[in-house]
């Protein structure tokens, strides 16, 4: 999480849209993954 938060941050900064689209794209599956792991459901705030 934190490698791909610093990674979108940067391409945020450059103002590179391409790579902030992939880097935003990979930040939000790792936090998918995260939340499911910690039985989390997005679909019910559970």
């Amino acid at each position: 999480m934190g490698e791909e938060g610093v990674e979108t941050a940067l391409a945020a900064t450059v103002h590179d849209r391409f790579e902030l689209t992939n880097e935003a794209s990979d930040l939000m599956y790792h936090l998918l993954v995260l939340l499911q792991d910690q039985g989390l459901d997005l679909t019910t705030g559970n």
